[in-house]
């Protein structure tokens, strides 16, 4: 039987709500209680974002991440290295940190936000993965709009295979109207 695991990303994602404000009690409160839940994995922070979020990142993961029952301990980081080292920084004291890097793979996303032409995305790419499965034992790597560019996507596929090793990184495609896994090749999409 095929265990299903549960990567949950309420105190990052899930917070982002406009007029919600929560006290870094509440979300060191709530990740006790998501932890307790017996989720696989848990993103707790995007700690390149401010040095408020490197902190809270920090706290949620010394109050939690030791724990003989912890989850993985998850950053998220966008496509560059320093937001990487932030991310790892903020996890690293954790029983199983594990970094989810996010690169773009829409043209716009690319051309505006990376400035790099599709083929220099790729290899960023390849160099970010190996960069962070040398800091952390698992990688979370999504595509981000990825099920919506299907000629970047083909050449991502190629990418994937040669780095996706079993146990070690799982792969993700998300678009912001839902999401893809990724299982041998073959590419699932999200409903609209």
């Amino acid at each position: 039987m095929r265990k299903v695991r549960i990567w949950d990303t309420t105190l990052r994602d899930g917070l982002q709500v406009p007029g919600v404000a929560v006290t870094l009690d509440d979300k060191i409160e709530m990740a006790m209680n998501i932890r307790d839940l017996g989720v696989d994995y848990m993103e707790v922070g995007y700690p390149a974002v401010s040095s408020q979020a490197y902190k809270e990142t920090a706290a949620i993961t010394a109050a939690i991440g030791k724990d003989p029952d912890s989850p993985w301990i998850a950053a998220y980081a966008q496509a560059n290295r320093e937001e990487l080292e932030i991310a790892y920084e903020s996890i690293r004291e954790a029983r199983y940190p594990m970094l989810h890097l996010v690169i773009g793979a829409s043209r716009q996303q690319i051309e505006n936000r990376l400035h790099k032409t599709p083929k220099e995305v790729l290899c960023l790419a390849k160099d970010l993965l190996e960069y962070a499965r040398s800091l952390t034992p698992k990688v979370q790597f999504t595509i981000e709009d990825a099920a919506r560019t299907d000629e970047i996507l083909t050449a991502y596929e190629e990418v994937m295979e040669d780095w996706v090793r079993p146990g070690e990184t799982a792969r993700h495609l998300i678009r912001s109207l839902g999401g893809a896994q990724s299982t041998k090749g073959q590419y699932y999409r999200g409903v609209e």
